[in-house]
Parts: structure tokens; sequence; C-alpha cells
């Protein structure tokens, strides 16, 4: 105990007092350069051009990569155009002022969209529901994003003769929603139904019209063709 005293004197407390300043000296020189660096350090960003309004479409014309210094971006900004979805990705309900960062958690998609998927929807297009099930729609296997040709089938009142309708222009279609019975988007993760009941798809004018004097005349089916992204 003697021996701890005579090692612990006031040279020994001096010593350790010095140290201890030193670290927390060093500490916060460490903290003051890296907010200083942060004040003069830029990064790129993607931000709006100008204002972009509720539910309005983000796109190369309206937004733009600038450079702002690292304490003016939030931590989930978009840092360029290429992280954006090309085509569904649309500002939420509270739009963008001119130059603000695009930030990830104001983004939404058409499918999130409050106002659903017709704020995707481009000029001349439409969306219309068709009556289906399993044997109609690929066994199910028919899911939104995917691309789809229509195909018509009735049976002819004179010969009872079962007479199949197709068009050129019915063909690869955007499926844009999968609905059961019920009226619930099929999640093959929920206890719902999991058989569809109505695909609604994007169409134009005409296709629609076509689309319609099939299910009136009998059955529409869909042949699954593959995917948005193809």
């Amino acid at each position: 105990m003697k021996k701890i005293k005579k090692l612990y004197n006031r040279t020994t407390r001096t010593i350790l007092i010095l140290i201890a300043a030193l670290i927390f000296g060093f500490a916060g020189y460490k903290v003051t350069a890296s907010h200083v660096e942060d004040q003069i350090t830029t990064a790129p960003v993607l931000v709006a051009k100008g204002d972009i309004g509720p539910f309005q479409e983000l796109t190369k014309d309206n937004t733009q990569v600038v450079q702002k210094v690292i304490s003016e971006i939030p931590e989930n900004a978009i840092k360029n155009f290429d992280e954006l979805k090309v085509g569904d990705s649309f500002a939420s309900s509270i739009g963008f002022m001119a130059g603000v960062p695009i930030q990830q958690n104001y983004i939404t998609t058409a499918a999130q969209s409050k106002l659903g998927t017709s704020v995707g929807l481009t000029k001349g297009m439409h969306e219309i529901g068709v009556t289906t099930d399993l044997t109609m729609s690929a066994g199910g296997e028919i899911m939104p994003g995917t691309k789809v040709n229509v195909v018509g089938s009735y049976k002819d009142g004179r010969t009872n003769e079962t007479i199949t309708l197709s068009d050129a222009k019915l063909t690869n279609i955007k499926v844009v929603k999968v609905k059961n019975s019920e009226g619930l988007t099929i999640d093959p993760t929920s206890t719902a139904s999991q058989v569809p009941a109505v695909i609604v798809l994007e169409v134009n004018e005409m296709q629609a019209q076509r689309i319609v004097d099939y299910q009136e005349k009998g059955k529409v089916y869909l042949m699954l063709t593959g995917t948005d992204q193809k």
C-alpha cells in the first residue's frame, strides 16, 4: 500500500492529467475537423430543377445532379438519376421544392401512391379490368409488371362452334394489378385467396374497346409473354 502511495505522487498525477487532457483535446480536434470538412466538402446529389408537385413523375427533365456540401445532403438522398426506377418514381403527397435534394422516403411508386396506379398512366393510356380465373390467366402466374397477349373466345349461337379472336394489336400488354374475388390485391404472403378474379391491364383506347368487345361476346384469355423489363 505504501509502495502504491509512493508511486502516486504529485508528479504522477500531473502526468496523468496531461495525458487525459491530450486525449480529450485530440478527440475534440477530430470532431471539429470532421465538422469543418462536412461544411466545405461537396458531393453529388439529385435535386428538383423547379417545384415538383404532389404525385408528379420524377424524370430527367425535372431533376438534375448538383454538387452540395455534405452537411446539406440528407442521409437518404438520391445521388443520381440512375438510382430511380425510370417510369415508376413519383413525388409523394408533399412534392419537392426547387433545389431540394430528392429523398428516397419522399418517393412513391404507382402501386404505392395514394392515387393508385393512375399516376403512372401516360397520355392516351387507360386501365381496364378483365374477368379471369386460373385457367384464363396462365394458371395464376400472371403478376403485376408482366406482359400478356389477349385472346378472346366465344360460342357461335348458330353453329355452336367455339370462335377464337386474336389481334396483333393486343399483344405485350402490361399487367398493372391482380385481384382476388374479394377485391384484394393478391399477395403470396397473405392468407387471403390467391385465385385471380380480375386482372387490370394498361391499354390505349383502341385496345380497351377491343377487350370490352371480347368480354361481352365470351371469355378473355391472357397468355403470359414476359415481364415489363424485357
